[in-house]
């Protein structure tokens, strides 16, 4: 009787052993799924990543886009656009004299606009000043026309201008 007990408890043993080692086969294959799931999971991550990366990258872009085509209205309805260059190349030849030239401030000037003649029975208390239409504040096309009367002109233009309108008149195409 003691040796069946023993078998059977030898028995009992094996069929304990066999069942750990099943157990232990099944989380070893449960442990291998969840590995390749987190692989997975992994790989999705990194892919989601590179894609906000990528729609960043767009946004940046489009951003700056933006901003260049911005700009670039801005200088031309109020300015030159220009290239790299410094300053204004000289032989551009579709622009006016006025613009053309580095030496503008030496043949450009304000002068005082001469008097009008002196008519018969007039005093110099009497006589008008010499005033005429500012062409640059009359027919601005980027702020308000205004009518202002100034004694001053360009002595090379012989056209009438204000201190401010001068530089405006000589340095922008579109003033």
């Amino acid at each position: 009787m003691e040796e069946m007990v023993e078998e059977e408890m030898e028995m009992v043993e094996e069929m304990e052993m066999v069942e750990m080692e099943m157990v232990e086969e099944e989380m070893v294959e449960e442990m291998e799924m969840v590995e390749e799931e987190m692989e997975m999971v992994k790989e999705e991550m990194e892919m989601v990543k590179e894609e906000e990366e990528e729609m960043v990258e767009e946004e940046r872009v489009g951003r700056l886009v933006c901003v260049f085509g911005l700009v670039h209205q801005i200088l031309e309805r109020y300015g030159t656009p220009t290239s790299g260059l410094r300053g204004r190349a000289l032989s551009r030849p579709n622009l006016p004299d006025r613009l053309g030239g580095r030496d503008y401030i030496a043949r450009h000037y304000l002068i005082p606009i001469p008097p009008p003649e002196k008519q018969e029975g007039e005093t110099r208390k009497k006589r008008k000043r010499a005033q005429r239409q500012c062409i640059v504040c009359a027919h601005s096309e980027i702020r308000d026309r205004v009518r202002q009367l100034v004694t001053t002109m360009c002595k090379e233009c012989q056209l009438p201008m204000c201190m401010l309108c001068f530089q405006i008149y000589h340095v922008q195409i579109k003033y």
